[in-house]
């Protein structure tokens, strides 16, 4: 029970920060892609820097290293500048969010089975729809579509993965009070 309890604290804290970030994604779609190009060119351009001081002074590995330096801050530099041609990339990452997000909504619907919960098998249905729509951002089918779907996506994973944990934890408590209850007998 450990696990599950771990699990649902996992899922929850995901469940918010899905939600919030999806709210920003449906109130600010343009600059939201772009902010988050330009953070990842930043991270990429760092990188590079620490790969290229840490080993500026080893003379066995020296060129190659600074050679994969140069490669990355090369990218980096392009995300940066070219923000709108990073939008794939943040699909496919959030496409692959959704994706973990629907094994772990359907992962939940099991546990709810296990709990005893009437109508478990309802709560596929939040799960399947992420993996759905996970399965979509990854494909490349959204690519037209503007950041607002993406935000839209992860409300809706947001909310949904917070109904599963809460009808997880009612069929529990449900079943921890029969349990007590026949413990009384």
């Amino acid at each position: 029970m450990k696990k599950l309890k771990d699990l649902r604290l996992n899922v929850s804290i995901s469940a918010v920060l899905m939600s919030v970030i999806g709210l920003i994604c449906v109130l600010n779609p343009d600059s939201v892609s772009d902010f988050l190009a330009k953070i990842i060119g930043v991270v990429l351009m760092v990188v590079a820097a620490v790969m290229f001081l840490s080993r500026i002074s080893d003379d066995v590995l020296r060129i190659p290293a600074l050679l994969v330096a140069a490669m990355i801050a090369a990218l980096g530099l392009y995300i940066f500048t070219n923000p709108q041609q990073f939008t794939y990339l943040i699909f496919l990452v959030f496409g692959i969010i959704l994706l973990v997000d629907g094994v772990q909504d359907i992962t939940m619907a099991f546990a709810a089975k296990v709990a005893g919960a009437p109508r478990w098998w309802g709560l596929l249905i939040p799960g399947g729809i992420d993996l759905l729509l996970g399965i979509l951002c990854v494909a490349g089918q959204f690519i037209k579509l503007s950041i607002t779907v993406i935000g839209i996506m992860l409300l809706f994973d947001g909310i949904s993965s917070l109904f599963v944990v809460h009808k997880v934890n009612t069929a529990e408590r449900v079943v921890d009070g029969v349990l007590t209850h026949e413990e009384d007998l």
